[in-house]
């Protein structure tokens, strides 16, 4: 597992769920989503997708990508993702949103890590224990 960190501001803007998510790349495609705790800003109005975090939803890709286009930030909580595995869902991608300061990222794979870091350079390894 890698756990990673980026800032949420790509220089004047925010960086989007959505160009988070399609960094990832086909990684993403095959997962099941779930969304918690989430707050999307920047109004007070409740967004479609914070509606799905709090019924606790499942969402395929295209579903979570319809949600979060063209441009939601979140501004805080986490997004996961899960593989179906022996029969069970277990979640295998975290995109944890951190107060619109940054967003911290766990995935499970080295190739994971190499798209989120040519897409984000300023991406930065974290160490395991930070996150526990």
């Amino acid at each position: 597992m890698k756990y990673l960190s980026l800032p949420a501001w790509q220089g004047e803007k925010p960086l989007y769920l959505a160009e988070l998510i399609l960094a990832l790349g086909c990684s993403a495609a095959d997962l099941t989503w779930r969304c918690r705790s989430l707050e999307i800003g920047p109004g007070p109005e409740t967004h479609p997708l914070e509606a799905a975090a709090d019924s606790g939803d499942e969402l395929t890709l295209l579903e979570l990508l319809h949600l979060a286009t063209p441009d939601v930030q979140v501004i805080d909580g986490e997004i996961i993702g899960y593989e179906c595995q022996d029969g069970q869902l277990q979640p295998v991608v975290t995109l944890r949103a951190i107060d619109s300061t940054s967003w911290e990222l766990e995935l499970p794979h080295e190739s994971d890590f190499q798209r989120i870091l040519a897409a984000f350079p300023e991406t930065v390894e974290l160490n395991s224990s930070r996150l526990e």
